[in-house]
């Protein structure tokens, strides 16, 4: 069998896995130099730090996605805000995806500030309660496992992510209706 898995080599696999986590790094690292010398004394306090940044920034991504949109447009336009955000800034965006043991009242404000802003979307979508946060439960882990394979070279054909995610998205909105199903059919 030869080292090639279809068209792809395999170094260009490892590669693609290696950037990912540079990528992370190099965000990280970029955090800590311009803002982490004084505000932060340990590494709790620099997680803590960067999970409050990575949060703030998504919440305006987010809001900035949704103006003038309602509904199954403001939530298809903020999951690939989303996906944009953890691409551009995959530390920050790896850092709300943290829990740490003990949360500071400031990072818990800023999570639910991100939450809020989908659950508000789900309601729009006439779902609420239960139903709207498992709804913000998906579509995060579509989003982060999305992004997470994409930049870690786990695609075979990685010319068209963008379209695939494009059809992620529609594929969830229209399961939506899973949500107001009682049972679950798993």
């Amino acid at each position: 069998m030869s080292a090639s898995l279809h068209k792809f080599e395999v170094g260009e696999l490892i590669n693609a896995a290696q950037n990912w986590d540079k990528l992370i790094a190099a965000d990280l690292i970029g955090e800590m130099e311009t803002n982490l010398c004084e505000k932060a004394q340990n590494t709790s306090e620099m997680r803590e730090f960067l999970a409050i940044k990575g949060y703030r920034q998504l919440h305006e991504r987010l809001v900035a996605a949704r103006a003038g949109k309602r509904g199954k447009a403001a939530l298809a336009a903020m999951a690939h805000a989303s996906r944009a955000y953890a691409k551009e800034r995959p530390g920050l965006s790896a850092a709300t995806f943290r829990t740490p043991i003990t949360e500071s009242i400031e990072k818990i404000r800023v999570g639910e500030a991100v939450r809020a802003a989908y659950v508000e979307v789900f309601a729009e979508c006439g779902y609420e309660g239960e139903a709207a946060l498992h709804g913000v439960r998906i579509v995060r882990s579509l989003v982060r496992g999305f992004v997470v394979n994409e930049m870690s070279g786990s695609f075979i054909d990685a010319e068209s992510t963008d379209e695939a995610f494009r059809l992620a998205i529609e594929v969830f909105i229209r399961g939506l209706p899973a949500l107001n199903q009682v049972p679950m059919l798993v």
